[in-house]
């Protein structure tokens, strides 16, 4: 990643300064050897031991520089659904947080594993539906716009920067599928069109929503959702692009299973204001497809960032807009 914070001379004593400057401010002291949790091309996560439990450093990168400043203000409007922030600095993309918890992917399985997503999945709703009238100031956080109504435009300009990339993916786009793209940029425009008459007001979207991201106490209880680095303003349904994709994983269940469908359920009921269920169903069919080219665009913005070898070594964004194809090809068959 070019100029990547923790790439430069000195950033680590600078970051251990920091969190021992945040310590000092809440009374506590490092109780051990900060450890690396996380070191990932676009993150770095540090296990911070203090005298009242175990705090967690996270450092993002410029690409993803909104994720303190939101993680901050979530925390303050929703302080029980998200990790609790102790110190915050978005100038640099530093997080100092409590613990908390176990993810629900090491916590639990089967049964118990879906009964608390359905919780998990009826939270972020009610979340989003806080979020609505916020969506303006956290558009001014630094929060990507992904709304409805300039997604064509910025599918297009994805497809012209996958045609035109120096440092290709081995799984790159061939020239035609580059091409079918853009014959769809129409019917793209339509279905957005489309999703937006549904009602359904656009808001904060998390688009890496699954178990991994999601903390728990030692009873399953007060899950919080955590790493919205990955998050956008636009239409919230399709948050559930990646959480039912990796519920259905997870869980071994097929795409119609009933099981997965009380989890649809679990999610749309919060937005009853907004449609009856079946029209919900609906608006979610249509966000599904939606949000297939948003999380492309979260992965293209993101590969930008890195460096060439590991530009060529990604092909996430090429995946989920060959995924945008074949269903859609699907659709016309």
């Amino acid at each position: 990643m070019p100029g990547a914070p923790w790439e430069q001379p000195g950033w680590e004593q600078h970051a251990r300064a920091w969190i021992a400057d945040q310590l000092e401010r809440y009374g506590l002291r490092c109780d051990g050897e900060i450890e690396p949790v996380h070191r990932l091309p676009w993150s770095r996560v540090l296990r911070v031991p203090s005298g009242r439990g175990d705090l967690y450093f996270k450092a993002s990168p410029p690409v993803f520089g909104h994720e303190p400043a939101l993680t901050r203000t979530l925390g303050q409007l929703f302080r029980d659904r998200v990790p609790e922030v102790l110190a915050a600095d978005p100038e640099l993309g530093w997080l100092l947080m409590k613990d908390a918890g176990m993810t629900l992917r090491s916590a639990a399985s089967g049964d118990e594993w879906l009964r608390c997503m359905d919780t998990v999945f009826a939270r972020m709703a009610v979340l989003q539906m806080g979020c609505v009238d916020h969506s303006p100031s956290l558009l001014a956080l630094g929060v990507p716009d992904r709304r409805l109504a300039g997604l064509p435009e910025h599918f297009a300009r994805l497809l012209d920067e996958q045609e035109h990339t120096l440092t290709p993916a081995p799984d790159a786009l061939t020239p035609g599928e580059i091409r079918e793209g853009r014959r769809l940029l129409g019917s793209f425009a339509d279905l957005c069109s489309d999703l937006a008459s549904r009602g359904v007001p656009e808001t904060l979207h998390h688009d890496d929503f699954h178990d991994a991201n999601v903390f728990v106490d030692v009873r399953l209880q007060r899950p919080r959702v955590a790493d919205w680095a990955e998050s956008a303003v636009t239409h919230p349904f399709c948050t559930l692009t990646v959480g039912l994709r990796s519920a259905a994983h997870n869980a071994g269940l097929l795409e119609d299973s009933p099981r997965l469908g009380r989890l649809v359920d679990a999610y749309l009921e919060p937005w009853s204001a907004h449609g009856t269920l079946p029209e919900l169903r609906e608006a979610l069919n249509l966000a599904l497809r939606v949000g297939r080219i948003v999380r492309a665009l979260t992965w293209a913005h993101l590969t930008a960032s890195l460096r060439p070898a590991e530009q060529r070594q990604e092909s996430a964004a090429q995946g989920w807009i060959r995924m945008y194809l074949d269903a859609e090809r699907h659709l016309q068959a």
